[in-house]
């Protein structure tokens, strides 16, 4: 993905008004050349991996705490809590000094981690940024999740996955312009449906993936 094809989240805020986040995004940025999960990663791979998390969840909460346009749904919110894309436990053993301290130093890095989610978490709930619908974009919501529920099974949707979709297309409805970031290519596909069967536009409604720490494309460019 070229840099110069890239927005960041300051630039898009001057064509949406709203965003939705998905667990996926607020974890890390995309990476198409991920080893499979057959394939375990070394100490220092793993080390690698949870600082990318842990940086995000600090941009995040920082970012959060200056912009009130950004929201998680209630189910967004519970996955990214609990979400175990890293190794909750390490085993140390015998082995040599310098392969228990790399352990050990990876331990202290998921506890770093835990606390940052929370901090994150905490952030996002003491400034209101988990979606809260009127009564209205309620009745709407559960139209629509009945109009489209066929999603779930035609695109692989989980419950989460599901309500995000259906949460943004409520908000783009009775909002201003509103966009959903996620690299969920499930969702991606059934955004696109919906655009089509509702006859809204990318500029009403937009889906963007996040590929740098703070880079953004459509999904038309995955």
């Amino acid at each position: 993905m070229s840099r110069k094809a890239l927005r960041s989240l300051e630039e898009l805020s001057s064509d949406y008004s709203s965003f939705l986040f998905d667990t996926c995004t607020l974890i890390r940025p995309y990476k198409k050349d991920r080893k499979p999960k057959i394939v375990v990663p070394s100490l220092s791979e793993m080390a690698e991996s949870i600082q990318i998390e842990l940086n995000s969840a600090i941009s995040f909460s920082n970012h959060f705490k200056q912009q009130d346009n950004f929201y998680v749904t209630k189910n967004v919110l519970g996955e990214y809590i609990y979400s175990k894309s890293y190794p909750y436990k390490v085993k140390i053993k015998k082995k040599s000094v310098q392969h228990n301290r790399g352990k050990l130093e990876l331990c202290r890095k998921i506890k770093e981690l835990l606390k940052e989610r929370r901090r994150l978490a905490n952030v996002l709930e003491d400034n209101g940024r988990v979606l809260a619908m009127k009564v209205g974009e309620r009745l709407l919501h559960k139209d629509f999740s009945v109009k489209y529920y066929n999603f779930v099974e035609k695109y692989l949707l989980s419950n989460t996955d599901f309500d995000l979709l259906i949460s943004g297309a409520v908000l783009s409805k009775t909002k201003d312009p509103v966009a959903l970031f996620s690299i969920d290519f499930g969702i991606g596909k059934a955004w696109k449906e919906l655009l089509e069967r509702e006859k809204m536009s990318q500029e009403r409604f937009g889906f963007f993936g996040r590929f740098e720490f703070n880079g953004y494309s459509p999904f038309c460019q995955f």
